[in-house]
């Protein structure tokens, strides 16, 4: 990597990445923001006027230029996290590991967290290699997608590559309750395209399933959807039905089952 044996650990290779870790503080927690960044500085033996010109960027960027002189323990976690991120990219890296940036962030902290990546890679260049269980964070940031599956790479390519693919999710309640089997039978799609949902969060909006009928969902092609409505209507009767654009989470959902 960058010319470097990783296992080496030389100091030039570690000057040129940085990890941020979203579970994990990695500055000293009794010290202002400043006061941790200025370390960091002699550290890292960062030229004075650079590393003003680069902590000014960055907390600009970041939005805590307010917040720099507050010891760290005071802030809340969107602005730890920021103070992490400022610590971590203060020698400008080449190369960023991030694992999980936006766990426990609400809605807000987490977009500007995202935006502020995004801005850095574009203007400065730099590798950001990210993993994370918030799909979000895959769709708005990663332009390469790696999944692994216990140790091998069973996908790499773009997020978009995994749900462009003219597919759709076909949603219907049924006055019957037939088995995945059966459904697979009358349709003609394989069972693994078929997914039988009790209540809980991909019931859709407006199901308020006050009766035992549960949303069933198909996996299919767009230009098949009539057909399979017409298989349905031939055994079953229906309730109600939507069609749904197929989620990043989906469709990785679906990889592992």
């Amino acid at each position: 990597m960058l010319g470097f044996d990783p296992f080496q650990r030389p100091i030039e290779f570690r000057r040129k990445i940085a990890l941020v870790m979203g579970q994990k503080a990695q500055l000293w927690w009794d010290l202002p923001a400043v006061d941790a960044f200025d370390l960091l500085r002699a550290i890292y033996d960062i030229p004075t006027p650079i590393y003003k010109e680069r902590l000014h960027t960055l907390a600009t960027l970041l939005d805590v230029t307010k917040h720099l002189n507050t010891q760290i323990r005071r802030l809340s976690l969107g602005e730890r996290m920021k103070m992490e991120l400022i610590g971590a990219l203060i020698h400008w890296p080449n190369v960023i590991f991030l694992d999980e940036p936006t766990i426990g962030l609400d809605i807000l902290a987490a977009h500007k967290l995202r935006e502020f990546l995004k801005e850095f890679n574009r203007l400065e260049k730099a590798t950001i290699i990210l993993t994370s269980h918030n799909m979000e964070d895959i769709e708005k940031l990663c332009s390469r997608v790696l999944i692994m599956r216990t140790g091998e790479i069973i996908y790499d390519g773009t997020a978009n590559g995994l749900t462009e693919k003219g597919e759709c999710r076909l949603r219907v309640r049924l006055m019957q309750s037939p088995t995945v089997d059966e459904l697979a039978h009358v349709t003609g799609l394989a069972p693994s395209a078929i997914f039988l949902q009790n209540k809980g969060p991909e019931a859709a909006a407006g199901d308020d399933d006050e009766d035992d009928h549960k949303p069933i969902f198909f996996t299919l092609k767009y230009d098949n959807i009539v057909a399979i409505l017409q298989k349905i209507m031939t055994t079953y009767t229906i309730i109600n039905m939507g069609i749904e654009e197929p989620s990043l989470e989906n469709v990785i959902q679906r990889l592992f089952q």
